[in-house]
C-alpha cells in the first residue's frame, strides 16, 4: 500500500528529522525560506497529501511563546491552498489556547492537527526514528464526540493514521484534544527538568559528604518504581543542569558603561539588545570540546555548537544553532546605541605634591576628542623617573610627519584651551632604516592628563590603545583625528590602521552607532570605509586626508554582501569553521532574551519550555511551584563554576514571583 505523500515547511532540526525519517517510505518534499535548507519549491510542497509545519516558536519577554512565525506560515498556506480541510500537522510547540485559536481561525481551509515532537537537537533523527508513542491533538466543536461526525475530518484522520502506521507499525498512536496534546508536550519536558534538577541537587549533597553522586543514584534506581532517565550528573555536555548555549569569554558585549568582555559582564549589568539596554539576569560557565567560529565582515564570533544565534531569512530574523549556519547566510548587525549628552570625566582626588593641572571634572569637547583621536594614532605616554631629580615625570608625546606641522599646532592649541602648556620641536634623526627622519614632536608633562588617559582607557603604546564609546558628537571628531593620524585614502575609500584590535573594534562600534558600516580587515587591525554615504559623512571631520572623491554608483549598490536592514545591517557570513578546542564558554541570559555579541544579534539561553509552562500555569491562576523549584535548582548548579570547592553556591536570578505569593 502506498503511503500518503508529505510536504514539510521548515528545514530546522525537527523538519529535517521528519524528512529523513519518511523519505525512504513515501514521497517527501521539503521547503525552507533559506535556500541552503530548501530542497523543493513552495508549491511542490503544498501539492502533497499531508503537510507538516515545523518552524520556530521563540520566547517573549514575559516567558510566553511567540506564535507569530507559525501564524505567518498558516496565513500564507490559507491563501495558497485551493482545497478545504487540508491536513496540516503542526510540530511547533504552542500553548493550548494558541492552538485552539489557530485551529478555529484557519478552518475550514486548513484542518490543523498538533503532533508534539520530543526530539533533542543533538539526536533529533535518532529520537524521531525511535519514538515510543505518537500523539495527535485535534480540535472539534463542543459536543462532537467522535471524528466520524465530519466525513472530511475523518478521512484526514485515517490518512494520517495510515501514514504513521506504515512508517512506525509497532508504535501506538493516540488521538486527543489539542489542549491535551499541548500539556503532554510541556508536561513531559518540565517533568524531565524536575527530575534532572533533583538529581543535580542530590549530587551536590552527595559531594558534600565526599561521595560519588552517580553511585548513590545507581543504588537509588535499584527501586524499579524509579526510571533511569536524566539521572547522570554531569550530563552529556559535561555540565550540570540544563540549558546554557554559550560564547567564548573574549566576546565583546555592549553594556551601558561601554564595551566589556563577556567574562567581565556581571549580574544585573545592562547590555544592548539591538533596540535598548536590557538587564542581565543569569550568567553560567562550562567547558566544551568544540568551538564554532563564524566570520562576517571581518568580525569573528566564537561559541559552542549548541549556541543559538540569529540569521536573516527572507527578511525575517530567525534563531538557528551556531553549528547550522552556513557560508553566505546573512547575520544581523544592529546599530549600537551610543551615549547621549555631555561626556564628563571625573579625575578623582588631586594627588599630594605639586600638581598644576588637575580639574575635578572635565567635559570632553569635540576639539579635545579630536586631539585624543590624534593621540590614538600618533601618541604614547608613560611615567618615567628623572635621572637628574629622581622624581617622577609624567610625559605624553605626539609625533607627526615633517609636513604635518599643522597637526602639531592644532594639538598645542587644543591643549592650551583646557589650560595645558605643551612644547613643539622638529626632531631630526639620521640613524633610521630608510634614511633621515624629520618629525614634529609635541610633548606635554602632566600627571592630570596621564590620569585622563588612564580613565578613558586610551592605552600607553600602539598595542594597548583603546577608547570608550562616546556620543556621536564626540565619536566622529575622535575618529576624524585618528584617521588624520593613521589613515589613508585609496580608490574612493578611507582606511584606518592600528596595532590594537581592541581599538579597531571600538571605533567600528562607534561608526556603526553613527549609522556607518565599516569593514574590518588585516586580522582585525584595519578598518575600511567605502560606501559613498559613509565616506562623505566622515570627510567633514578630516583635515589631512583629501576626500574629494568622484563616485559613479549609489550607496545602495556599494556592497553586494551587505545591505541596510531594520535598525542596522545584514551581512553575509564568509566562513564558518568547527574547531576541536577545549574552551571555557559563558552563557548570558537577559530579560529581553537577546543581546549583541561582537556586533551581531544573538540569542540567550533560557530553557524555553519550562518558562512557557510557568507562563501557562499563571494564566490559569495556578502557581507553578514544582517548575519554579526545578528552575531555581538549575540556576544554582548550572552557574557554580567551582562545584568541588564551593558546593551549592547559588547565583541570584531576577524573577518576578508576585503572582505566586
Amino acid at each position: 500500500m502506498k503511503l500518503p505523500s508529505i510536504g514539510i515547511l521548515g528545514g530546522g532540526f525537527v523538519g529535517s528529522a521528519t524528512c529523513e525519517a519518511f523519505k525512504h517510505y513515501t514521497d517527501c518534499k521539503l521547503y525552507d525560506i533559506s535556500p541552503a535548507r530548501s530542497v523543493h519549491n513552495y508549491y511542490e510542497v503544498l501539492a502533497q497529501d499531508i503537510l507538516f509545519v515545523a518552524v520556530p516558536t521563540p520566547m517573549k519577554k514575559d516567558g510566553s511563546v511567540d506564535a507569530s512565525i507559525v501564524d505567518s506560515v498558516l496565513a500564507q498556506l490559507k491563501n495558497a491552498l485551493q482545497t478545504h480541510k487540508k491536513p496540516v500537522i503542526l510540530k511547533s510547540t504552542l500553548p493550548p489556547k494558541d492552538l485552539v485559536a489557530m485551529s478555529e481561525h484557519y478552518s475550514p481551509t486548513i484542518h490543523l492537527i498538533y503532533s508534539p515532537e520530543f526530539l533533542t537537537e543533538r539526536t533529533a533523527l535518532l529520537d524521531f526514528q525511535q519514538t515510543n508513542r505518537l500523539i495527535f491533538g485535534d480540535h472539534y466543536p463542543e459536543g462532537q464526540q467522535n471524528f466520524e461526525a465530519v466525513d472530511t475530518l475523518n478521512q484526514n484522520v485515517l490518512m494520517i493514521t495510515a501514514l504513521f502506521e506504515g512508517r512506525f507499525p509497532k508504535v501506538p498512536i493516540y488521538w486527543c484534544s489539542m489542549e491535551e496534546a499541548s500539556l503532554i508536550k510541556y508536561g513531559t519536558n518540565v517533568f524531565f527538568a524536575v527530575v534532572l534538577s533533583f538529581w543535580n541537587e542530590l549530587a551536590l549533597i552527595a559531594e558534600s559528604y565526599g561521595l560519588e553522586p552517580n553511585e548513590v543514584a545507581g543504588m537509588i534506581m535499584l527501586d524499579q518504581r524509579i526510571g533511569r532517565s536524566h539521572f547522570q550528573v554531569p550530563g552529556h555536555d559535561g555540565d550540570r543542569g540544563f540549558g546554557g548555549q554559550c560564547l567564548v569569554p573574549e566576546t565583546k558585549i555592549i553594556t551601558r558603561e561601554g564595551l566589556k568582555l563577556l567574562k567581565d559582564v556581571t549580574l544585573h549589568d545592562e547590555v544592548y539588545d539591538g533596540q535598548s539596554f536590557t538587564k542581565v539576569t543569569l550568567i553560567g560557565h562550562r567547558k566544551v570540546n568544540d568551538i564554532v567560529e563564524l566570520k562576517s565582515r571581518g568580525i569573528y564570533l566564537r561559541g559552542s555548537k549548541d549556541h543559538i544565534h540569529f540569521k536573516v531569512d527572507n527578511n525575517k530574523i530567525v534563531p538557528v544553532l551556531l553549528q547550522d549556519i552556513k557560508p553566505n547566510d546573512m547575520v544581523y548587525m544592529p546599530n549600537p546605541l551610543l551615549p547621549t549628552g555631555d561626556f564628563v570625566v571625573n579625575l578623582g582626588d588631586k594627588p599630594s605634591g605639586y600638581v598644576k593641572w588637575w580639574p575635578e571634572k572635565l567635559t570632553i569637547t569635540p576639539q579635545l576628542a579630536r586631539i585624543l583621536g590624534l593621540y590614538l594614532a600618533k601618541g604614547y605616554s608613560g611615567v618615567y623617573l628623572s635621572k637628574k631629580t629622581q622624581k617622577k615625570s609624567y610625559v605624553i608625546q605626539w609625533s607627526f610627519g615633517e609636513k604635518e606641522k599643522y597637526l602639531a599646532d592644532e594639538t598645542i592649541d587644543a591643549l592650551k584651551n583646557i589650560g595645558l602648556h605643551a612644547t613643539k620641536k622638529l626632531m631630526i634623526s639620521n640613524e633610521t632604516t630608510f634614511g633621515p627622519s624629520r618629525t614634529w614632536s609635541v610633548r606635554l608633562r602632566s600627571a592630570g592628563f596621564i590620569r585622563l588617559i588612564e580613565i578613558l582607557g586610551l592605552g600607553k603604546d600602539a598595542f594597548s590603545k583603546n577608547c570608550p564609546l562616546l556620543p556621536e558628537s564626540l565619536a566622529l571628531p575622535l575618529i576624524g583625528g585618528w584617521l588624520d593620524g593613521d589613515g589613508s585614502k585609496d580608490n574612493n575609500s578611507i582606511t584606518g590602521f592600528s596595532r590594537s584590535q581592541n581599538l579597531i573594534f571600538s571605533i567600528h562600534t562607534m561608526l556603526m552607532g553613527c549609522g556607518l558600516f565599516p569593514l574590518i580587515t588585516k586580522n582585525g587591525q584595519q578598518l575600511n570605509l567605502s560606501m559613498r554615504d559613509d565616506v562623505e559623512k566622515i570627510s567633514s571631520y578630516l583635515f589631512r586626508i583629501n576626500t574629494n572623491f568622484q563616485y559613479v554608483r549609489n550607496f545602495s549598490y556599494a556592497s553586494p554582501t551587505s545591505s541596510p536592514f531594520l535598525n542596522g545591517w545584514i551581512s553575509q557570513v564568509t566562513s564558518i569553521v568547527t574547531q576541536k578546542e577545549e574552551s571555557l564558554v559563558i552563557s548570558l541570559e537577559t530579560k529581553s532574551h537577546k543581546y549583541i555579541a561582537n556586533g551581531m544579534l544573538t540569542h540567550n539561553c533560557f530553557p524555553k519550555d519550562i518558562n512557557g509552562y510557568m507562563h501557562i500555569a499563571r494564566e490559569q491562576n495556578v502557581a507553578p511551584f514544582m517548575a519554579r523549584a526545578a528552575w531555581e535548582t538549575n540556576n544554582k548548579v548550572r552557574n557554580n563554576r567551582n562545584w568541588e570547592k564551593d558546593l551549592g553556591r547559588a547565583v541570584t536570578v531576577d524573577y518576578n514571583d508576585d503572582e505566586e505569593k
